[in-house]
């Protein structure tokens, strides 16, 4: 019988007489283009710190149907016969371009990367490598307590703390110093805190409000690259104690009784001034009782403000301002807090407070026209205060 040859696609069927012969036609090829490499660019110097970086492709075309998945590589060398970091099957980006974060480089060194898309079992061009470079490491040590020393007694409201810079290693940018002050070792509350930036060899910072006398103080430093985001560790852990130099004992008393021995039975929560007004809260404020007032006996008095000023060395001290019951706050400028409420009592009368001084205020109750408006003789502590 005579065989009839028919050929499909390549492939030989035998058949006879009128026997069918048949086959699949073969598979399509797939055609893949590079992605296009688009950061880091050609030549990048990446600073260190910007660390870790993304590497980002314009996404790559394919004639297939098959969705693309990428595979990124870095290296430390163009052949890339020492890669340092890979990723395959990275999913396309929604936005024609897809990115990569990856681990964080060994800096100081340059590096190249390139990518290919893979669909399936077709695997697509490997791009041109581009090289760019890791900074060197920047490091911010902590700085150096220099004083107040340990265990020092200091002898202002508003002491200045220094210390010395710390050391650094890299291209740092801008270093500034944070300063922390608590009644605590543990600093679960600061009393103060401030940033200031870096001095030469030195850095200080002087504290904008004010700390009460006799009391122990910690304070702790810690330095940050702002330009690179970069912090160091904390400084040791200081501490002193305040000495600002008052005791009650001591007060030269021009108006009102010497109330050194009248009881603290109130304590003071919050005193300020401001320029405009001098305010005294503490525990007792609207407690205490009353009286009537001694030039107009239709009103009633809860007691007075108390103001010392230091003058010539010696401090000196009166029953200011009357207070209404539960009032806090007086009117009081540097010219009236002498001259307004001690116009007949030098050397108060002529005091006027420079800005920085410091100056004491205390509560108590009727003290000014003592014994006359006597009614329970007792005081708060004592708050030094510092004029605007």
């Amino acid at each position: 019988m005579k065989k009839t040859v028919f050929r499909f696609s390549g492939v030989l069927c035998l058949a006879a007489g009128i026997a069918a012969c048949s086959s699949s036609p073969s598979k399509p090829s797939i055609t893949l283009t590079s992605p296009k490499l688009v950061t880091p660019a050609q030549g990048a110097q990446i600073a260190n710190a910007a660390q870790p970086i993304t590497l980002t492709i314009q996404n790559a075309t394919s004639t297939g149907s098959t969705a693309l998945t990428y595979t990124f590589e870095v290296a430390t060398d163009e052949q890339f016969t020492n890669v340092v970091y890979t990723k395959s099957s990275v999913a396309p980006g929604t936005d024609g371009t897809t990115s990569q974060q990856i681990d964080t480089l060994p800096a100081g060194k340059g590096y190249y990367w390139r990518a290919r898309a893979d669909s399936g079992s077709t695997t697509g061009p490997v791009t041109s490598a581009l090289n760019f470079a890791i900074g060197p490491a920047v490091t911010v040590g902590a700085p150096a307590l220099s004083s107040p020393g340990v265990g020092a007694t200091v002898s202002s409201a508003r002491p200045t703390l220094t210390v010395t810079n710390s050391t650094t290693t890299g291209p740092v940018g801008s270093i500034t110093y944070k300063f922390e002050v608590s009644t605590t070792d543990s600093f679960d509350s600061l009393v103060a805190s401030g940033t200031v930036a870096q001095s030469s060899g030195q850095t200080s910072y002087t504290l904008t409000q004010d700390l009460q006398d006799n009391t122990t103080y910690y304070w702790r430093v810690t330095a940050t690259d702002t330009t690179n985001n970069i912090s160091s560790t904390y400084s040791g852990v200081g501490n002193f104690k305040t000495s600002l130099g008052f005791d009650l004992n001591q007060v030269v008393y021009v108006l009102g009784p010497n109330i050194s021995s009248w009881p603290q039975t109130s304590t003071i929560t919050n005193a300020y001034a401001d320029g405009s007004q001098l305010c005294i809260y503490h525990t007792k404020l609207g407690v205490w009782p009353t009286t009537p007032y001694p030039y107009d006996p239709s009103a009633t008095i809860e007691g007075n403000q108390w103001v010392f000023a230091k003058i010539n060395g010696t401090w000196y001290g009166g029953a200011s301002d009357w207070y209404r019951p539960g009032q806090a706050c007086k009117g009081v400028t540097a010219q009236s807090i002498g001259g307004d409420a001690f116009y007949a009592w030098e050397p108060l009368k002529s005091w006027v407070p420079h800005s920085g001084e410091v100056f004491g205020v205390a509560d108590t109750t009727p003290a000014r026209a003592w014994p006359s408006t006597k009614t329970l003789d007792e005081r708060t502590d004592v708050k030094l205060l510092t004029w605007p």
